[in-house]
């Protein structure tokens, strides 16, 4: 690096602090109350079904069962029938949910109705 590069360099940083210096020697101290703050607007439960039925709108109809949420997750676990009844874990785009034989994995929320 050349001197007058280096110059340079300290010039900027030391006009950036002191910049940063004087903002900060004019802000104003704020004295926290509580933790807890109440929020703006009214919360609300929300109500995920515990189980649900695979509808695929076809008799006999299939989905995959997949490792993760989405389309792309390639790792199918298990492929479910029209009507196998789930027990749901979360809820979401995707559902995270059990079967009647203990495999646990997601699928699109389109596929998993309320009982």
């Amino acid at each position: 690096m050349t001197k007058i590069f280096k110059v340079f360099l300290l010039l900027v940083f030391g006009a950036l602090f002191a910049l940063v210096g004087w903002q900060l020697a004019g802000a104003k101290q704020v004295n926290v109350i509580s933790t807890q703050t109440a929020l703006p607007f009214p919360t609300a439960t929300l109500d995920i079904p515990e189980t649900c039925k695979v509808i695929t709108g076809i008799d006999g109809g299939t989905v995959n069962l997949r490792a993760c949420p989405g389309a792309a997750c390639g790792a199918v676990l298990d492929i479910l029938t029209e009507g196998a009844s789930l027990d749901i874990i979360a809820a979401g785009e995707y559902v995270n949910v059990t079967t009647e034989s203990g495999v646990t994995g997601w699928l699109n929320k389109k596929y998993c109705k309320g009982k």
